[in-house]
């Protein structure tokens, strides 16, 4: 569903509308994503797999449900993306203004074939973005807790500001 904010809460409201896709890390970044944001869509779904979750992406955006949003995906962390799986899901999203793709954190043996499936991925598509969550969650111990994959409070904030919506990929302080 989508939650919306007061305009006049936060003079720091953006005046775009994000989709947010992934699992239970972007999940908890919901509420700042509505700090950050005229209006946040929700489709993160505690552990969702990418063969689940990619298919219902580009499903939307071939629809032109998305054309003109900021799609934010984050997928990974609960198993393997599949490299045609992901590149299909971003083809369907030409018409979106924006693609803001995590590199996923998790302490897992899947975590670098992810990260490198990623990486080679969204350079094919001109409005893709990457958010380097990975770099941001290595230096940063304190932005999860002890489970090493879940958004601390600080985290969730540190994993809003992260995405990048100038335009540029983000970078890591």
């Amino acid at each position: 569903g989508e939650i919306c904010c007061d305009q006049h809460a936060n003079i720091q409201v953006r005046g775009d509308d994000v989709v947010v896709y992934g699992d239970s890390v972007p999940l908890g970044a919901i509420g700042d994503l509505v700090q950050r944001f005229r209006s946040v869509s929700n489709h993160a779904v505690e552990g969702v797999q990418s063969w689940t979750l990619l298919p219902e992406l580009e499903q939307a955006g071939r629809a032109g449900l998305l054309n003109g949003d900021i799609v934010v995906l984050h997928t990974g962390d609960n198993g393997i993306v599949s490299r045609s799986q992901l590149d299909d899901t971003l083809a369907s999203l030409s018409k979106a203004m924006r693609v803001i793709v995590a590199i996923p954190y998790v302490p897992r043996p899947w975590q670098a074939d992810n990260a490198a499936t990623i990486q080679s991925v969204a350079g094919h598509y001109p409005n893709v973005r990457l958010m380097n969550w990975s770099g941001a969650a290595r230096a940063h111990p304190d932005y999860l807790w002890s489970d090493g994959v879940h958004l601390t409070p600080t985290g969730e904030s540190a994993y809003t500001a992260l995405a990048p919506v100038e335009g540029e990929e983000s970078r890591v302080n």
